[in-house]
C-alpha cells in the first residue's frame, strides 16, 4: 500500500512527537517535530493514524489460558 500511495505523490511524515494545525489560504499548515528533522508544510489533504487496538474479543483467550492486558 506504501508503495502505490508513493507513486501517487504521497508524501508520509511519520514517527511524529508534536502536531500543530492551522488553516492556511493554501490548505492547512502542518508542522510537525519527529524523530529527526522538523517539518512546516502546506497541504491539501491530511490524514493522522495514531494507532490501533488488536481486536480479541470473543476469541475465547481466556478460556486456552492467554491473557490479555488490552483494555477498550
Amino acid at each position: 500500500m506504501e508503495a502505490a500511495l508513493l507513486r501517487d505523490g504521497v508524501t508520509f511524515l511519520d514517527h511524529g512527537k508534536q502536531l500543530h494545525l492551522a488553516k492556511d489560504p493554501n490548505g492547512v499548515r502542518l508542522q510537525m517535530d519527529v524523530l529527526g528533522p522538523s517539518y512546516d508544510v502546506v497541504v491539501d489533504q491530511l490524514l493522522v493514524a495514531v494507532g490501533r487496538a488488536p481486536n480479541v474479543e470473543g476469541l475465547g483467550l481466556e478460556t486456552v489460558g492467554v491473557k490479555s492486558t488490552i483494555s477498550a
